[in-house]
């Protein structure tokens, strides 16, 4: 399986140029939400002008929700996102898969093993190149190795 993954270079690569792609889109639609979050000078809703303390909770809770919105993104990309090269595979391998099976070369749990084995570091280099570029430039306050882990762990049930 790993042999395959390497030499289907082409799909290895677009799948990283795929993430990058992602973690770009996110850093521009979402940039800056969650950095502006101690920023409460310049929030008005018209109800709260003459209670200073009120603008600051306002925007803090404003800022908060802008942050957990673009967390949520990142997340549900992370789960989703990463089940499409598998799933746009499958239907090519199954051919092989189907044949070997029948020939009696190896179980359909070994099979799937040992993609689930090779899919781990692979699924791991990506997390992390999206998490790099887009917790930065969205300016997420979650820390690094805790927050590339669960990414991982969600693109590895999807």
């Amino acid at each position: 399986e790993i042999t395959h993954t390497l030499r289907n270079a082409q799909a290895l690569r677009l799948r990283f140029v795929v993430a990058t792609a992602q973690a770009i889109l996110y850093a521009l639609v979402y940039g800056s939400t969650a950095i502006s979050l101690p920023d409460s000078a310049h929030y008005n809703d018209g109800n709260t002008a003459d209670n200073p303390t009120l603008m600051k909770q306002a925007a803090l809770f404003n800022g908060l929700g802008a942050e957990f919105g673009s967390t949520v993104v990142l997340l549900l990309s992370s789960l989703f996102g990463n089940s499409q090269p598998i799933l746009l595979t499958s239907p090519i391998e199954r051919a092989v898969f189907l044949r070997e099976y029948a020939a009696g070369t190896y179980s359909a749990a070994a099979y799937f093993f040992s993609k689930s084995i090779v899919e781990l570091p692979v699924t791991l280099l990506q997390t992390i190149l999206v998490v790099s570029i887009s917790k930065y430039a969205i300016g997420l306050h979650a820390p690094y190795l805790p927050f590339v882990l669960i990414m991982w762990l969600l693109a590895l049930t999807s």
